[in-house]
């Protein structure tokens, strides 16, 4: 009976989120943003992870059971236009089950302000923050997990400031040998506390994402597919080379169905030829539609990276591109105790 009602209220909560947001606009969309890593392995969101990291639990909670270690994880990302982020993860194992803590901080450098007169005002700062708890623990079958998040979230831009908390909602399995896993998260349900100004309270970017993970019988490769945001069919963004730079790209272009459901899709390859170094790539084909140049796709929504790791420690790479002009460059490190 707890089990069923604990459904309805979720598929409520959803429903609910869902009409909210028709309107497209949302706030803190940088929760949307992979981290860690693995991004490279998995263009994005570590939703069904084989072999899991501390920075999997903030893409879904319940992939915190799978660390049976305390693990410490940092890592730092290098954007276009001096933006930057640092993020901080830590796993531990608890007599109530697993837990895992996260901290994350985009900063968007120093900004000119200037009145409607063209003086300048003094200079600002603009940064997104977030800190979030996971806890999670297997079902009466031990192979299926089931966690839960709860994030606080602080944006800073000048003078305007929101708060809002929101909460994931994951399920997480694994076969028994290891080489086959899915995931299930209801990600970013929640509120905004405190809106920017009074009359501009907005959704947060709330989703539904399926992950399953596959590692290969005979060859050293583990496959990875994630379909996304699945609470929306039509993520059509049309950009063609007739609309001017001031009208920018069209959201919400009727595309075929086909191409819609590719749009929700992100796929991952790493090749691992021993448990010391991988090598990883992915493809989003979501982030080609909407950052490629009409003219020039080059490598927007490939990602790169590599991973060498010993008995303690583990240590990797990511390049991801989102448009041809520039890619990130990501370091992630960590440590089990």
């Amino acid at each position: 009976m707890k089990k069923k009602t604990l459904l309805i209220l979720v598929l409520a909560l959803c429903a609910s989120l869902g009409r909210a947001q028709e309107g497209g606009r949302y706030v803190f969309s940088y929760l949307s943003y992979g981290l860690g890593g693995r991004v490279a392995a998995v263009a994005g969101r570590d939703i069904s992870p084989i072999e899991a990291q501390s920075s999997s639990s903030w893409h879904n909670p319940a992939t915190t059971d799978t660390l049976n270690a305390r693990i410490v994880e940092f890592s730092y990302y290098n954007y276009f236009a001096g933006i930057q982020r640092f993020t901080a993860h830590y796993t531990l194992q608890t007599r109530v089950g697993a837990i895992a803590l996260h901290a994350v901080h985009f900063g968007y450098g120093e900004f000119q302000g200037r009145d409607s007169y063209d003086n300048p005002t003094g200079s600002f700062s603009a940064t997104d923050n977030a800190v979030a708890a996971a806890w999670a623990k297997p079902l009466s079958d031990s192979s299926i997990r089931i966690g839960i998040s709860v994030k606080a979230l602080l944006s800073s831009y000048e003078q305007y400031s929101s708060f809002a908390m929101s909460s994931d909602i994951g399920l997480y399995w694994q076969s028994p040998d290891s080489k086959l896993a899915a995931g299930l998260v209801f990600r970013n349900l929640g509120y905004q506390i405190k809106p920017f100004t009074e009359t501009s309270r907005s959704s947060l970017p709330w989703g539904i994402d399926i992950g399953i993970s596959k590692k290969l019988e005979h060859a050293p490769f583990r496959i990875n597919l994630n379909l996304v945001d699945l609470q929306t069919w039509n993520l059509g963004f049309d950009a063609t080379e007739t609309q001017s730079p001031t009208q920018g790209a069209t959201a919400g272009s009727s595309y075929p169905w086909y191409r819609e459901f590719i749009l929700h899709t992100a796929f991952g390859l790493e090749f691992t030829p021993s448990r010391n170094f991988r090598l990883m790539a992915s493809y989003n084909p979501r982030i080609r539609n909407e950052l490629k140049e009409t003219t020039l796709g080059g490598a927007s929504g490939f990602a790169f990276g590599l991973a060498f790791s010993s008995r303690k420690f583990q240590f990797s790479f990511n390049q991801l591109f989102y448009h041809s002009s520039s890619g990130i460059q990501g370091i992630t490190a960590s440590y089990k105790f």
